[in-house]
This record gives structure tokens, C-alpha cells and sequence, in this order.
């Protein structure tokens, strides 16, 4: 029988307890590589302005499912419908939110956003942000990823 040194053993069994470790660490935004479904994406930035978000309303955001669907928030009222994507190509149809009123600067946002949500062609990702794109690939808003479900 073949004994391995103590200070070999020793490196081996640290060596997969963090391993182990390390897969059981918990998550608050997913790498650049991971996929876009069932992540919340909180909008960041809107034409290059941060977005708003008001204390007592819902921030803007939007999570993917894997069958194409997506919901979200405008910032004020709740945002459903389909997508559309293949590469680096992301599209948005049957767009659809309920209709509350919205206080003050969130229904110019609301407006911008649905209008950015219609123009949407491409995606980028930057570490835990998506960017979307315009069909000339020029950046219309900024997401960060801020929790996995």
C-alpha cells in the first residue's frame, strides 16, 4: 500500500475542502459568462441618466425566464411580455404593463423605458451589468444584475 506524505495529504485535503467550500458560497450577481434568465436586473441608467427610483414604489428592473418570457417594473407599474434571445441579439414583443398613475419623474422614465424596451436589438454584458442596444449597437440602458432566484 502506497502512503502519501503527511504535508501532501495535508494540501490535498485543503485543496478540496475549499473546493467544497467554494461551491457552496452563496451568490449576489452572476459572472459575466452566466446566463441572463432568472436574474433580477435592476435598471441602473436610461439614456445615460441614473435611473429613478422612488421610496415608495417598485425599482425599474427586469427578470428573463427560460420559455421567452419577461416581467419587470417601470418604477411604477408592473411591465410583462416576450423575448427574443440569440447571441448577442435580445428583442422585446407583446409588451404589456398595468396602468397606474405615476408620480412625477417616474412617468417620463416609465415612457423612456417601455420606448428603450421597443428599440432593444443587442445586448452587451460588462462584468454584472447588461447593456442594451440599439440596432447600431449604441448603448440605451444599463442593468445591473443584483440577486439570482
Amino acid at each position: 500500500m502506497f502512503t502519501l506524505p503527511n504535508s501532501l495529504r495535508l494540501a490535498l485535503l485543503g485543496l478540496a475542502l475549499a473546493s467544497l467550500l467554494g461551491g457552496c458560497a452563496g451568490h449576489t450577481a452572476p459572472a459575466s459568462s452566466e446566463s441572463l434568465v432568472d436574474t433580477y436586473w435592476r435598471l441602473e441608467s436610461l439614456g445615460g441618466e441614473s435611473a429613478v427610483v422612488d421610496d415608495q414604489q417598485r425599482e425599474a428592473h427586469l427578470v428573463f425566464n427560460a420559455a421567452g418570457h419577461v416581467r419587470g417594473s417601470t418604477g411604477c407599474n408592473r411591465l410583462m411580455g416576450r423575448y427574443q434571445h440569440t447571441g448577442d441579439a435580445l428583442s422585446f414583443s407583446a409588451l404589456g404593463t398595468t396602468r397606474r398613475a405615476c408620480p412625477g419623474a417616474l412617468q417620463g422614465q416609465e415612457q423612456d423605458w417601455l420606448d428603450v424596451l421597443s428599440r432593444t436589438r443587442h445586448l452587451s454584458r460588462r462584468g454584472d451589468r447588461l447593456v442594451l442596444e440599439d440596432s447600431r449597437e449604441r448603448a440605451l440602458a444599463t442593468l445591473r444584475a443584483t440577486a439570482l432566484y
